[in-house]
């Protein structure tokens, strides 16, 4: 299962109005290990409660993603 999967759940279970604590014992009985923590089914419930739509993350800024390319190996 994918990271979108368990959000879309947990999405219809906080629009239902259902505990993340209930709705993050409902995806452990389900998945059993692979389940999310109860730490990241808390936090995404808080964000859809807050009115976000989205399931799929939000870039995050960081390293750049480097490219190998013939320039760059003649460069180094």
């Amino acid at each position: 299962m994918t990271d979108e999967f368990y959000r879309y759940y947990i999405k219809i279970r906080v629009i239902l109005r259902i505990n993340p604590k209930i709705i993050f014992e409902e995806l452990t009985e389900a998945l059993g290990p692979d389940a999310p923590s109860y730490s990241m089914v808390k936090n995404w419930a808080k964000s859809f409660r807050e009115g976000r739509e989205n399931v799929i993350d939000d870039p995050r800024s960081g390293r750049p993603i480097s490219v190998l390319t013939v320039e760059n190996i003649e460069y180094v």
